[in-house]
């Protein structure tokens, strides 16, 4: 859309309270940290990332609950379902959410250590990245199980 255009269509829109502005930006910027928070999680193969990404989810998450349905509507979001039922879904999931980025992780560091020259490098890698999951404070005890079962 040229800028004109982008303008035009701008001033054709009816005006929100600035209340309301705020509040639809901030529901938006949310709905958007949700979003990156949930590919993440889903996706990625860095173990740290993915244990942060699990955290500001969960934040993230209490933070849309706060919202009355009214307010999230006014702001444009209509989920499927309360977030509260999201939020218990992926804490119900947590250990499978948890145990699937360790094994994405692990993947990728056995794929990098394949690489190195050494048998002494290669294992310094993986018990590099062994210490990093373990000392991550996402764990329960299940996760350090399947942890361990990898190697």
């Amino acid at each position: 859309m040229s800028l004109l255009g982008w303008l035009l269509g701008r001033k054709s829109k009816p005006q929100r309270s600035s209340k309301d502005q705020f509040l639809h930006e901030t529901v938006a910027r949310q709905v958007e940290i949700l979003q990156d928070c949930v590919e993440l999680v889903n996706d990625s193969c860095n173990f740290s990332t993915v244990a942060r990404r699990y955290e500001m989810l969960i934040g993230t998450l209490h933070d849309l609950m706060a919202y009355t349905p009214e307010e999230l509507q006014r702001a444009g979001v209509r989920p499927e379902k309360p977030f509260k039922e999201y939020l218990d879904e992926i804490l119900a999931k947590k250990d499978i959410i948890i145990n699937q980025a360790i094994k994405r992780a692990y993947d990728d560091t056995v794929a990098e250590a394949s690489e190195l020259k050494t048998e002494k490098g290669r294992r310094a890698r993986l018990d590099k990245f062994r210490e990093e999951v373990l000392n991550s404070g996402v764990l329960s005890e299940s996760n350090i199980v399947y942890l361990e079962s990898l190697f």
